[in-house]
């Protein structure tokens, strides 16, 4: 379902007590949980709810998720990793003067005392990730596009396995409940699967989107037919007008707002300025192939840990997705990575075809300690800043939006937002 695109033709007319700019899980969520909350919200996106990069992720909702990129042993192993044919992590070296900074900050986020603060604050917020999407998911039918079935990752040898443990450890330190299974117990869950791994680590909690975008318009389509506007349009700039109202700039017509939710993923970058800090934020290009049809091969995600990618089953066939690419806000898609997914993929399921249907590359936001950024602007008090959620946005974006709700509204946050401030840098 695509939602009706609305022109805003009368602006004085169309003022809004919360605009949300970004319609993907997060920004939507945020949306919803407003409206919940008894705003008069608009929804604002240049591609429409869930088009952009909650279009295109392994469609994993990772409660087991708060191991973040940065890694004690990251630093050492990173030459490897820019160097070799079959790493997942690729480089644009074009734009690695502008992203200096940021990868300077990046690798200090790597020494052993700040993993374990990043896992501790990303577990704070896998905590409470079902209480922050599942409500929404119920209430809008969301629901339906939801699979319980656990998350499986696969390690192809017992060296890479015990290379893990310490990742392993981190979860389960911070309540994540992981089993370990041999390769005949890997065979019963995913018989399909050829037999090219030593151990498997299952995450019984973990649930999958069997269409992340059909679940993103879902909710906003609840969100529209209770009185929520959404609008495609692309916000070009915010000004604070006289009387303390934030006016928007669009590719429409102007829109007007109390107050502003800045929930726009990587593209947030844009409208840092005047009235929003600029920050740290950087882009992870990820990719995904898809073959229609093959979706059956699978019973649920299976993460393989030499191509950092999942194999998801979707409802419109099964789906390859993972890589990081150091990119920027390119829309290119390098073959490289493409061929790096599709190779490792038919080596686990050999039957899949020489070339995928279709390809995709979409635009991760990261911050250099992985951690969202969610709080009010430190420049502008009436903006509310949502994004940076990297890998784990179709995670963590439901309860990312019931806390901009919260801090809309002056309560207390559900979650404490000290790692998160934008304060932080």
């Amino acid at each position: 379902m695509r939602l009706a695109k609305e022109r805003l033709t009368d602006p004085v007319d169309r003022q809004f007590d919360i605009a949300v700019i970004g319609a993907g899980m997060v920004g939507t969520s945020s949306a919803a949980w407003l409206q919940r909350s008894g705003h008069k919200v608009a929804l604002i996106d240049r591609t429409g709810p869930g088009m952009g990069t909650s279009f295109g992720n392994a469609g994993v909702l990772a409660t087991y998720g708060n191991v973040p990129i940065n890694s004690p042993t990251l630093p050492r192993r990173l030459p490897g990793l820019l160097f070799s044919r079959e790493s997942p992590l690729r480089i644009n070296w074009a734009h690695v003067p502008r992203m200096m900074p940021w990868l300077v900050q990046f690798l200090r986020n790597c020494a052993p005392a700040r993993v374990e603060a990043i896992s501790a604050a990303l577990a704070s917020l896998m905590e409470h990730a079902e209480d922050g999407a599942f409500p929404l998911f119920r209430a809008s039918g969301a629901d339906k596009l939801i699979h319980s079935r656990g998350c499986l990752y696969l390690y192809e040898s017992e060296a890479s396995f015990a290379k893990a443990q310490d990742e392993m450890a981190l979860r389960r330190k911070h309540g994540v409940n992981v089993d370990i299974l041999e390769p005949e117990e890997i065979g019963q869950l995913e018989p399909n699967l050829a037999k090219v791994y030593a151990k498997g680590a299952f995450y019984p909690d973990g649930h999958q989107y069997v269409s992340p975008s059909g679940a993103v318009e879902t909710i906003a389509g609840h969100f529209a037919s209770n009185g929520g506007t959404v609008i495609e349009a692309e916000v070009a700039a915010i000004t604070k007008l006289p009387d303390g109202t934030l006016e928007l700039t669009t590719s429409g017509a102007p829109v007007r707002c109390k107050q502003l939710v800045l929930a726009a993923g990587a593209f947030s970058k844009r409208l840092f300025g005047t009235l929003v800090e600029p920050l740290p934020l950087e882009t992870e290009r990820g990719f995904h192939v898809v073959y229609p049809g093959f979706e059956t091969m699978l019973n649920r995600p299976v993460g393989w840990s030499p191509g950092a990618f999942y194999l998801t089953p979707m409802s419109h066939g099964l789906r390859a997705a993972g890589t990081v690419e150091l990119g920027g806000l390119s829309d290119a898609k390098r073959q490289g990575n493409i061929d790096h997914i599709t190779r490792h993929a038919r080596k686990l399921l050999p039957d899949l075809p020489e070339t995928p249907e279709s390809t995709w590359v979409g635009h991760r936001p990261t911050m250099p300690d992985s951690l969202p950024v969610i709080g009010r602007s430190s420049r502008t008090p009436e903006i509310i800043l949502a994004f940076g959620h990297q890998h784990v946005g179709m995670t963590l974006g439901g309860i990312t939006g019931r806390l901009v709700a919260q801090i809309a509204d002056g309560e207390q946050p559900l979650v404490d937002l000290t790692p998160f401030s934008p304060d932080r840098f």
